[in-house]
């Protein structure tokens, strides 16, 4: 099925007349890209596929993407589940529900930065980097969505009525 699917994607590439508009051509080429990279980390874990999402649409920004199976590792998701205060909700359910609100807030960040449109950030660092600094509409845009996604006060699926705060930076 995956592959009947990949063909499927490559054939509307190839057949479908494209836009001359350069970059519209780099983010289908890089949506291909990333969709190539990770098209086996699918799995039946909600945690890990929410997680997979969210360093995917990072890694529309980057050149040399950290791996997804360092982003997204037990230890890592360990780290994460230590800031969520309610101490009782710190589970899966509430952990996916956090990556989903911040890969909304990197869409938003992803939408209006000229980087991202046009070259690419070196390391996932510098793109946290960029993201943190509030040096543009872009980050703060960014900022402003994080603050919202760790509040307690979300009222994005799966945080809305939880009360559930994160405390300190999720990466």
């Amino acid at each position: 099925m995956q592959s009947f699917l990949l063909s499927f994607i490559l054939l509307l590439l190839i057949a479908c007349p494209r836009n001359n508009n350069s970059d519209q051509k780099k983010r289908e080429d890089q949506f291909l890209i990333n969709y190539l990279r990770n098209q086996n980390l699918s799995t039946s874990n909600p945690l890990d596929n929410a997680c997979f999402n969210f360093a995917n649409t990072e890694a529309t920004c980057i050149t040399l993407p950290d791996s997804n199976q360092s982003t997204c590792s037990l230890s890592e998701y360990n780290r994460l589940k230590l800031n969520i205060l309610q101490v009782t909700k710190r589970n899966d359910t509430i952990l996916t529900a956090f990556y989903n609100c911040w890969r909304n807030c990197l869409n938003i960040y992803i939408g209006s930065d000229r980087v991202c449109t046009s070259t690419k950030y070196n390391t996932t660092k510098s793109f946290r980097d960029q993201l943190k600094s509030a040096g543009n509409q872009s980050s703060v845009a960014w900022g402003t969505c994080m603050n919202s996604c760790n509040d307690g006060k979300s009222e994005s699926e799966g945080l809305k009525g939880e009360s559930v705060i994160f405390t300190g930076q999720p990466y």
